[in-house]
C-alpha cells in the first residue's frame, strides 16, 4: 500500500426520517475496494452522523502529507444553498437554509 495515495469514502443509505437509499453504502464499498487495489491507503465513514463526518474528514485531512495524491468520495444526499454544495449527514434536520 502506498502510503502516498490516500482517500475516504463515505456512503450514506439510512437517512433519518427518510426512506432508505439503496446503493449508496454499497457504491462507497466498491470505490473502497477498488481505490484498495490501485495501492490506496482507504478510510471508510458509512451512515455518519454529522459529528462522525466531521471527525472522519478531519482525520483525513490530518493524514495527508505534502505532495500526496488524496481522493474524497460521497455517496448520498447533498444539497446546495446560494451557490455553496453541501454533503448530507444521516442526523441532518434541515428546515430552513439557516439550518444548513
Amino acid at each position: 500500500m502506498d502510503r502516498d495515495k490516500f482517500a475516504l469514502c463515505i456512503g450514506h443509505n439510512l437517512y433519518e426520517g427518510c426512506d432508505p437509499l439503496e446503493k449508496a453504502a454499497n457504491d462507497s464499498n466498491a470505490m473502497r475496494d477498488k481505490l484498495r487495489s490501485l495501492g490506496f491507503y482507504v478510510m471508510t465513514g458509512n451512515n455518519t452522523t454529522a459529528k462522525s463526518m466531521k471527525q472522519a474528514i478531519r482525520t483525513f485531512h490530518q493524514s495527508l502529507t505534502p505532495n500526496c495524491l488524496a481522493l474524497f468520495y460521497f455517496s448520498g444526499y447533498s444539497m446546495q444553498n446560494d451557490g455553496i454544495n453541501f454533503l448530507v449527514p444521516i442526523d441532518a434536520e434541515v428546515g430552513l437554509a439557516a439550518d444548513i
